[in-house]
């Protein structure tokens, strides 16, 4: 199986597409809604094999991002993830 994420802060939404070699199904939801639920740093962590960051989706779906190679990465992907989501919501708010 294999799994896309792709985060649009233009329009508001996150786009999960999840295949497998015979089916795909794609879920949209709104960029205002997800939450960063984990930021695991192995520096802080021995438990932790590699950085991480994980999403939560409004349908309780959470999708792990594993693919740094150092702590400061994932910190900052979670820090760009949460700028767009503040923004989302502050655009939802208006």
């Amino acid at each position: 199986m294999s799994i896309e994420l792709r985060i649009n802060a233009v329009t508001n939404e996150v786009v999960l597409t999840r295949r497998n070699l015979i089916t795909q199904q794609v879920t949209v939801y709104s960029l205002d809604r997800i939450e960063i639920t984990k930021v695991g740093l192995p520096a802080q962590n021995p438990d932790y094999d590699q950085p991480f960051v994980t999403l939560q989706m409004p349908d309780g779906l959470k999708v792990d991002i594993c693919s740094f190679m150092r702590d400061h990465e994932a910190k900052e992907c979670a820090g760009r993830i949460s700028q767009f989501i503040s923004e989302a919501r502050a655009t939802t708010l208006k």
